[in-house]
């Protein structure tokens, strides 16, 4: 007797203790779905709220059936029930207060930027291009990381009398998948006209690590256009070839 005595406390304790512990993680997942913001955020944590309560309920009513059925008294057989609902609440409130220092929220990845510099040389448009050595740059981390990932310069020079712009992306921080967008400013077109953008791949050598030289080269960054929009007012050079290099300063931890 003893023994079945202590299997069965045994038994509810091990009950007892999950019940705690899938508090414990609805309280988190609440979290974690508010941290989120947003409409989503509010209808995560929602489903899980209001699932755990479902969940609660459809335990309550198969409990009454079956005590119904043995022919047991019903608060009896609920009291563990209810007691049980009441170690979810617990460890629903603990799971959500702890979450902000257990790492249980959502974060969004951190972005450094700093000052550079870049120049655009363009081949076979020196007489159209003026280029403007060192200008400045604004430059990007990668998602929590100190890699360079992205270099944007606003003054490259001139082609044509017009200023270009550009960017140039390495979204792992080295030549894979890196590419180059060279624009015309907006202010610099006919009111109205469609504003011409030229994109493609590059070979970059970016060495790992901040504050330091950047190149690229390209042969072929095609001129696109959104047939959505009026053709251009005037013909620009089909594909750009040439280089890019730049430079980063060190990145500051926010």
């Amino acid at each position: 007797m003893t023994t079945l005595a202590s299997r069965s406390i045994s038994r509810r304790m091990i009950l007892l203790a999950l019940a705690f512990a899938i508090g414990v993680l609805v309280g988190r997942s609440i979290a974690y779905q508010q941290s989120a913001g947003g409409l989503g955020g509010i209808i995560g944590a929602g489903l899980w709220l209001y699932g755990t309560i479902a969940g609660f309920l459809v335990v309550v009513v198969l409990v009454v059936i079956a005590a119904r059925i043995g022919c047991r008294p019903v608060r009896a057989a609920l009291a563990p029930v209810v007691l049980g609902g009441l170690l979810v609440v617990a460890g629903g409130i603990v799971g959500h207060v702890t979450a902000a220092f257990t790492g249980g929220l959502q974060r969004n990845a951190e972005v450094l930027t700093s000052a550079g510099t870049i120049t655009l040389r363009l081949d076979d448009l020196e007489s159209a291009y003026q280029a403007a050595e060192a200008s400045s740059a604004d430059c990007r981390s990668l998602p929590d990381g100190m890699d360079v990932a992205e270099v944007t310069g606003l003054a490259l020079g001139t082609l044509d009398g017009r200023h270009l712009r550009g960017t140039v992306f390495l979204p792992f921080g080295n030549e894979a998948s890196a590419r180059a967008e060279i624009w015309i400013d907006g202010a610099d077109l006919p009111e109205g006209a469609a504003q011409p953008f030229w994109t493609g791949p590059i070979t970059a050598s970016n060495p790992a690590g901040e504050d330091r030289p950047g190149q690229a080269t390209f042969d072929a960054l095609e001129l696109t256009h959104d047939p959505k929009l009026p053709p251009y007012s005037e013909p620009f050079p089909e594909r750009l070839a040439g280089s890019l290099d730049w430079r980063c300063e060190l990145f500051r931890l926010n």
